[in-house]
């Protein structure tokens, strides 16, 4: 699914986000 795709990529950029 769609949704799913971008709800991985939301948690990967928030995981990066939290190391920078």
């Amino acid at each position: 699914m769609v949704a799913q795709q971008i709800l991985v990529l939301f948690v990967q950029v928030r995981i990066l986000a939290r190391q920078q």
